[in-house]
């Protein structure tokens, strides 16, 4: 067998040229510079785009600790492909991020995802909000001990998310402590989410039922926009339900009505969809 000997530079993450060429196309690094990051004062300075280029490629190859970013750093393929005459150290990227403030992620995070989506030609999406439980195994900061199923007693972080499921994308995401509750601070998040899709429609607001409350109905109903929202099934509401005579059969095992409720902090009765199915193994509804 015959071995061949080559100058030519080698890496095992070639295919991250496609991903630059996603970058250039996109225009996102562009769009970066102009946010006002925070640049370090130092001669010796790496500018604040390249540092989050190599962020974003560390991860892309699976570095999840700012440690393993040396192999960014030592990769001389990956930074001729993008460009890059220096890569910042696991030390850089830590000073970096601190710089943040939760004002300037504010205001970064708002700008950057407005103009995320005004780059997308799609509009009238189905907006999907939730919230999530992380559990957390160290002493990271905002974490603190409250609903957590999975592990009772164990501090967590309670995000909250909206999304757009039509495109698979996230619009916004906040963090939040442990030990808030699902619809905790809702309305603020949701004034942020409509002025990041402030020039899309939004056909359809979807929540589960930690976010059935007056204050988040209102603030749709306001801004005209059909919703679904799943209901907590309280001792009146189930009582309600139990009061209905006319269903009507959609399909085997499966029917549904309809009623009007109040629920206790509602400002007025709204339309509640009910749908029942037959449990498996049993002859009634």
């Amino acid at each position: 067998m015959e071995h061949h000997y080559t100058d030519k530079l080698v890496t095992a993450w070639g295919g991250m040229k496609e991903m630059k060429i996603l970058i250039d196309q996109t225009g996102i690094s562009k769009k970066l510079a102009e946010l006002g990051l925070p640049e370090s004062k130092s001669n010796n300075r790496i500018d604040a785009v390249g540092i989050i280029e190599s962020f974003w490629v560390g991860i892309w190859i699976g570095c999840f600790r700012f440690s393993h970013t040396a192999v960014v750093r030592v990769d001389e393929v990956l930074r001729q492909i993008f460009g890059w005459k220096r890569v910042a150290s696991g030390t850089t990227f830590g000073r970096f991020f601190k710089k943040f403030t939760p004002s300037m992620n504010h205001q970064i995070f708002i700008e950057l995802y407005t103009w995320f989506f005004e780059q997308i030609q799609f509009d009238n999406y189905t907006l999907d909000m939730d919230s999530s439980v992380i559990t957390r195994y160290g002493e990271q900061e905002g974490s603190k001990k409250g609903y957590n199923p999975k592990k009772p007693g164990r501090g967590s972080h309670h995000p909250l998310f909206a999304f757009v499921n039509d495109i698979r994308m996230v619009a916004n995401c906040w963090n939040r402590s442990g030990n808030t509750g699902s619809n905790s601070n809702c309305i603020h998040f949701l004034e942020e989410t409509f002025a990041i899709l402030k020039n899309k429609t939004v056909g359809l607001f979807r929540a589960d039922s930690g976010f059935c409350t007056g204050t988040v109905l209102d603030f749709i109903e306001q801004r005209n926009i059909p919703y679904v929202i799943a209901c907590k099934l309280y001792a009146n509401l189930q009582a309600s339900i139990y009061g209905i005579t006319q269903w009507n059969a959609i399909g085997e095992g499966l029917w549904v009505s309809e009623i009007n409720y109040q629920q206790g902090g509602w400002g007025k009765a709204r339309r509640i969809v009910v749908i029942k199915q037959r449990n498996q193994g049993q002859g009634n509804g």
